[in-house]
């Protein structure tokens, strides 16, 4: 599922947000926020850094890219790495903790970046507030939803959004 923003700061790309099956249901509400959001079910982080890369041979690759992606099948450090030099060394690349297990290898990240990666934390929010993810426990509820876009405000400012 794809959403376009309904609101452009002009001049500037809104901020890409790439997710799984996690994010499916906040593709619409993050768009409405600001966000170009891309969401599909299993998608794995190789996919995501394809996305990442034809976007940038494309030169529509935005100033921030925010990622929600390593349930389906696991985040590396190479994963990183891979995804910082695809989009080059003036971007920001915005890594959502999924699950607490990828906690400790995106940190690690923004340590060794500062400039470039930026964490939000969405594993202990959802952790904290059980009613944000569907009676699975895996897939955002309705105000799973909301807290998830809350939480992904800050990299439109990144962009330099609002």
């Amino acid at each position: 599922m794809h959403a376009a923003p309904r609101h452009i700061n002009p001049g500037h790309r809104p901020p890409l947000a790439i997710g799984d099956s996690t994010m499916l249901l906040a593709v619409r509400p993050l768009a409405r926020a600001g966000f170009e959001a891309d969401a599909r079910g299993c998608r794995p982080m190789v996919e995501g850094l394809e996305l990442i890369a034809r976007r940038r041979r494309q030169r529509r690759l935005s100033k921030v890219v925010l990622v929600h992606l390593g349930g389906n099948a696991g985040l590396t450090p190479a994963h990183i790495s891979r995804a910082l030099r695809i989009m080059g060394p003036r971007r920001i690349l915005v890594l959502v903790i999924p699950r607490p297990r990828e906690a400790r290898l995106i940190r690690a990240a923004a340590r060794r970046y500062p400039r470039r990666v930026r964490v939000l934390d969405w594993a202990s929010q959802w952790q904290a507030r059980r009613e944000y993810l569907s009676d699975r426990g895996l897939h955002l509820s309705d105000t799973g939803v909301a807290a998830f876009v809350r939480l992904c405000r800050p990299a439109l400012r990144l962009n330099g959004g609002r």
